[in-house]
């Protein structure tokens, strides 16, 4: 489920085991359903592969091997349901890196990959705050990756080869076929192993070690892939990135960074044994065989490589990973840089050499809607939201469905006394994203502002809180304050029976939680 590293594979950190449980134990549990330039410098420069003899172009496109009989509705609508309640417990227990635009960037690219794998509708991509490399995927179209991950890589390209991989694990359904068809009786033993795990995390001593050893060995039993899918994963993960415009050969690049990381003992955090399938240099050779049969192809360049460089040096700005001075002499070559610094200076609240910076960047990309949201956030921190509304207004006119756009100026309206246009503005956007708890939690806020209260925004503000519980795994309370919605709904019959079955929903999904 985790991208493979190093020797025997990833070195799993006991957050890495937690989030693959939270997996396993949401899958014991099928019947749960529901509902993220270079800030660190980058090692040697990227080596493009001698050119192979052309071959046909049709040798080059995704041929995925015959499952046997497809899915039927009934498993495919299954396997979404599990996708759903991992996300829940994710949200419930993980540490998510909830930055939007880091988030949006990522998502652009599962979906990408997902369209080229024909996945229809996955559940969700998140992004998971740990700083070891790893990634991992689970039934229904969910993948997350680590902030670890995102660091270790030296481009857009490794990052894509890490996305594919996942998705094929997904488009392959390698957990359902390895399950028997999903017998979610076979999990259950995984709670104590949860629960032991989740304690650990924040109390490791001797004892709790050995115990935490234990239980991560057994859950390997339950959330390891055969050599064989791994090898599968590959192929057709390379093929997702040629057909999507990506480079192959960087999957095999980045499993030289992986191993490198491994042997400086970077990912090395519990016994040897808890280590899934080996990389192996078999694995390796293999990838890099079959990564110089397809044409030579440079790297991701211009803006989407661009954005890449920040999307790096906001993770490290936003996870502590850098300082201001580490990142000055960068922000001396490259908006990258300019922007990361400007990201730490708001964050230390020095915002007169943060907005020196954005300003200057801005000058010559005026419509960079990372820059305008950058510029926005040090004036939200400065207590200037009238300010940041200005800024991001023109963006919001030229992208009106951009989410992370959207969620920042919310948050500037909200700030400003302004509740009813960031309700206008979050609405539309919750319809298109009925997972997202970050949505509903900004529309339970701005709700909350709202001068007066009548009946229906009473019945509205409770709606918007039980979403953002129950996307949180919070699920007794979020049907606790839709009941209460439903006293208050007395006077609407549409909206009563609108709020009722939603409810009856939530305790279908209940009767189904860890």
């Amino acid at each position: 489920m985790r991208f493979c590293t190093g020797k025997p594979r990833v070195a799993i950190s006991s957050l890495s085991v937690m989030v693959a449980l939270c997996v396993s134990m949401q899958m014991a549990t099928a019947q749960t359903a529901i509902q993220v330039v270079d800030a660190v410098p980058w090692s040697p420069p990227y080596r493009l592969v001698e050119p192979p003899p052309m071959l046909a172009e049709e040798q080059y496109s995704i041929a995925l091997p015959d499952l046997g009989s497809a899915p039927n509705l009934f498993q495919q609508q299954q396997e979404r349901k599990i996708g759903e309640a991992i996300l829940r417990e994710l949200n419930r227990q993980a540490p998510v890196f909830d930055d939007p635009w880091v988030q949006d960037e990522l998502r652009i690219l599962f979906h990408q990959m997902s369209a080229e794998a024909g996945v229809a509708a996955p559940v969700a991509f998140m992004v998971i705050r740990d700083p070891q490399i790893n990634a991992f995927a689970v039934p229904g179209g969910l993948v997350a990756m680590h902030t670890g991950l995102i660091l270790s890589a030296r481009n857009l390209d490794e990052v894509a080869g890490v996305m594919a991989h996942e998705v094929a694990h997904v488009s392959q359904r390698h957990f359902s076929r390895r399950q028997e068809d999903l017998r979610y009786s076979k999990w259950l033993p995984l709670g104590g192993l949860l629960a032991g795990l989740l304690l650990s995390r924040t109390d490791i001593d001797a004892g709790s070690a050995v115990a935490t050893g234990a239980q991560a060995l057994a859950a390997n039993n339950y959330l390891s892939y055969s050599r064989d899918q791994e090898r599968e994963a590959d192929r057709i993960g390379m093929q997702l990135m040629y057909a999507a415009g990506f480079a192959p050969s960087a999957m095999s690049d980045f499993f030289d960074v992986m191993q490198q990381r491994q042997s400086m003992g970077v990912m090395s955090v519990l016994p040897d044994f808890l280590l899934t399938h080996p990389l192996g240099q078999e694995r390796m050779s293999e990838a890099r065989l079959r990564a110089s049969q397809y044409p030579a192809r440079v790297l991701t360049q211009g803006a989407a490589q661009l954005n890449f460089q920040v999307m790096k040096g906001r993770v490290a700005a936003l996870t502590d990973a850098v300082t201001v001075a580490a990142l000055k002499p960068q922000a001396a070559r490259d908006d990258a840089g300019k922007l990361t610094l400007a990201t730490r200076y708001q964050m230390e609240r020095q915002f007169e050499p943060a907005r020196q910076l954005v300003a200057d960047v801005r000058q010559r990309r005026p419509e960079w809607l990372i820059a305008n949201l950058v510029a926005a956030e040090v004036e939200l921190a400065a207590d200037q939201p009238q300010v940041a509304i200005e800024i991001l207004l023109p963006m919001l006119q030229i992208m009106p469905e951009n989410r992370a756009l959207i969620l920042r100026i919310a948050e500037a309206y909200i700030a400003a006394n302004q509740p009813e246009q960031a309700i206008a503005v979050l609405l539309p956007l919750s319809r298109r994203f009925p997972q997202d708890v970050l949505i509903w939690q900004a529309l339970h806020q701005a709700t909350l502002k709202l001068p007066e209260s009548t009946p229906y925004q009473s019945v509205s503000l409770l709606r918007y809180r039980a979403e953002e519980l129950f996307w949180r795994g919070q699920m007794d309370q979020a049907i606790v304050s839709l009941e209460r919605a439903v006293v208050l709904a007395e006077q609407s019959d549409a909206l009563k029976a609108q709020v009722a079955q939603r409810i009856q929903q939530m305790r279908e999904d209940r009767k189904q939680k860890l």
